[in-house]
């Protein structure tokens, strides 16, 4: 039972921090499909099952991304006059795949609208060889536009490929970030619009160690790596490129990138009351060191994650309140994440995960502007058939 307890957490981690299937953020729960056992998942804001036998596999999810409005007395805006249909973000997902010893191959489609005017598109494509120790994931997201946002559209991918070696050198992560988005303002003419991109990494790896006394440990290593590439303008009559201000685009729309676990990387920060700050061509190097403990008994497992990061925040130029600036931002985090599985028969779970944490901002930042604090909590069950 401990043996399948610490599997089950390992197999979960990175559904429950990428998503499941019909969580639309990418498709980057895709790669654990093809070695998910049957089971039926229900969380907070999605609820998914995957089943089949011992050679082909399907999957179904749907979620729903409701901004505030459901669990809460207010919505995301402050605004009492928006009805629920301004924030409801439904998502649907299906996946299948064949399974042999030799190699597994899988394919998803994963649809959201998040709104009456934008929906993506996420086909992806999976793989996994070597019994399992190599897994690949490939989804990539179309946005595309209507009405109002006609001529807008983008095209993001998440790659991630991992390797097993199942020694004290437990895996290696690799995931591979590019994102593109043409962004039109004027719905009646397809030659006036911005076009931004981005690329990044995150890779990882993992050790492993076993005290023999139900209490396992995982270390492990992030270094994740975003930068803005050239943005394109075009009036109508004239293109032009310019130093580009995101590094993190995809085609659900341009943000940082945010999960539970993993340790803590920054974005860049907020400004204080009557501060402006600019970028020219911003990049992002965080680098964390989580460890991972996690306790198993027959009925409970427990796994507490601290983490230390620091975070680098460059740009060809800064330009702070009209006074341009050299230098960068420097971040240092920390996280306190914990996640408990309550297991009264096999196939039964409870899955409850906690964060907390902060960062200081150092750097070109007004010290009125404070520090932040990170707070994020999710549950669910698992039935297991």
């Amino acid at each position: 039972m401990k043996k399948f307890l610490t599997i089950t957490f390992f197999a979960l981690i990175s559904s429950q921090i990428f998503g499941f299937y019909g969580n639309g953020n990418g498709g980057r729960g895709f790669i654990d499909f093809l070695v998910d056992r049957d089971q039926l998942r229900v969380r907070g804001n999605h609820i998914g099952f995957v089943a089949g036998t011992s050679n082909f596999r399907v999957g179904f999810g749907f979620g729903v991304d409701t901004g505030g409005v459901i669990l809460t007395s207010f919505t995301n805006n402050g605004s009492a006059d928006n009805k629920i249909a301004s924030y409801f973000k439904p998502s649907v997902a299906l996946v299948m795949g064949y399974k042999s010893d030799f190699i597994s191959v899988g394919l998803g489609y994963n649809f959201q609208s998040l709104d009456k005017d934008y929906m993506v598109h996420t086909p992806a494509f999976m793989l996994t060889a070597l019994e399992n120790t190599f897994r690949l994931s490939i989804p990539v997201s179309i946005g595309a536009g209507a009405n109002r946002l006609k001529n807008t559209s983008a095209v993001s991918t998440i790659i991630e490929a991992r390797y097993y070696l199942k020694t004290w050198l437990n895996h290696f992560r690799l995931y591979l970030l590019y994102g593109n988005s043409k962004n039109a303002d004027n719905p009646d003419n397809k030659n006036i619009y911005e076009r931004k991109e981005s690329f990044g990494f995150d890779a990882r790896a993992y050790f492993f160690h076993d005290t023999g006394r139900g209490l396992t440990i995982w270390p492990y290593l992030r270094i994740a790596y975003d930068t803005a590439l050239k943005t394109e303008n075009n009036d109508g009559s004239t293109k032009s490129k310019t130093d580009g201000d995101n590094f993190f685009i995809t085609a659900f729309g341009n943000a940082a990138r945010g999960e539970l676990g993993g340790g803590y990387i920054a974005s860049i920060p907020g400004q204080g009351t009557g501060e402006t700050t600019t970028f020219k061509s911003p990049y992002r190097v965080g680098i964390t060191l989580p460890v991972m403990f996690v306790a198993s008994s027959d009925y409970v497992s427990l796994i507490l994650e601290p983490s230390l990061s620091l975070t680098i925040i460059g740009a060809k130029e800064i330009n702070a309140n009209s006074v341009i600036k050299n230098g960068v931002y420097y971040t240092l985090g920390y996280v306190m994440y914990a996640e408990i599985f309550l297991t009264p028969i096999p196939e039964l779970e409870f899955w409850f995960a906690l964060q907390g944490g902060g960062m200081t901002r150092w750097g070109i930042m007004n010290a009125k502007s404070g520090a932040g604090v990170l707070v994020d909590a999710a549950s669910g069950i698992n039935w297991y058939f």
